[in-house]
């Protein structure tokens, strides 16, 4: 009887991990977009180099207008 009210209870715990890791993949994209959004509408490339290849390219655009 212990035996079976355990494997319930486990069970049981595995799908409410299962919604809540599922939960949070969701919530994970819709926080990947909007940080998206944001890059692209700032006019900045978004990824893990994002940043640094907008930086280099607007001292590149500074440099040849000659405004360094």
């Amino acid at each position: 009887m212990v035996a079976e009210s355990d494997r319930y209870l486990m069970e049981y715990t595995r799908e409410i991990l299962r919604v809540i890791y599922n939960e949070v993949a969701q919530l994970e994209q819709k926080l990947r977009l909007s940080l998206q959004d944001a890059y692209i509408l700032a006019g900045m490339p978004y990824g893990e180099d994002g940043f640094e290849r907008w930086l280099e390219d607007s001292w590149e655009v500074e440099d040849m207008d000659g405004l360094n």
